[in-house]
């Protein structure tokens, strides 16, 4: 799955979609978020950040050995093929069908080289857009407290 940018290039599709994706960054206080306003060079420029950040750490061979558990949350599945998360404290998050297929496997059974490679047999999606996709939700998951990897602790 590619689409195209504005200058013809061709670009992975993400199989993980925006709601899912975190809302900000971490340093969204000293590095605001892009807009309309934001000169096309310095959107480059944060464009080529992101990718090499993923491009480390999806090459880092050590992550992918990593098994996640989910946390003990109250969750249900939607009529859509969702999860409904109820997190205390917090407002519900939701995940898409795509989401849910994660979720359900986040038992410390699998390593996440595994998930990514069950979410390829399901879904024919793109290595690189797997992987890519597979860190920033497993990153928004670990910010929120919903995974641990084995032998991390919480305070949930």
């Amino acid at each position: 799955m590619t689409s195209s940018s504005r200058d013809g290039q061709s670009l992975p599709v993400p199989f993980i979609g925006a709601e899912l994706r975190p809302r900000y960054p971490p340093d969204a206080v000293d590095n605001p978020a892009a807009g309309p306003e934001m000169p096309r060079d310095e959107l480059h420029r944060r464009a080529l950040e992101v990718l090499s950040l993923l491009r480390r750490a999806s090459m880092d061979e050590h992550w992918w050995r990593q098994k996640p558990v989910r946390v003990e949350v109250p969750w249900t599945r939607t009529e859509s093929g969702g999860v409904e998360l109820s997190i205390p404290g917090s407002t519900r998050c939701s995940l898409n069908s795509m989401g849910a297929f994660i979720w359900e496997r986040l038992l410390g059974e699998r390593t996440l080289d595994d998930i990514a490679r069950e979410i390829g047999r399901e879904f024919n999606a793109e290595e690189e857009v797997i992987r890519e996709d597979l860190i920033c939700l497993m990153n928004e998951f670990h910010n929120q407290q919903l995974v641990t990897f084995r032998g991390e602790h919480t305070c949930r």
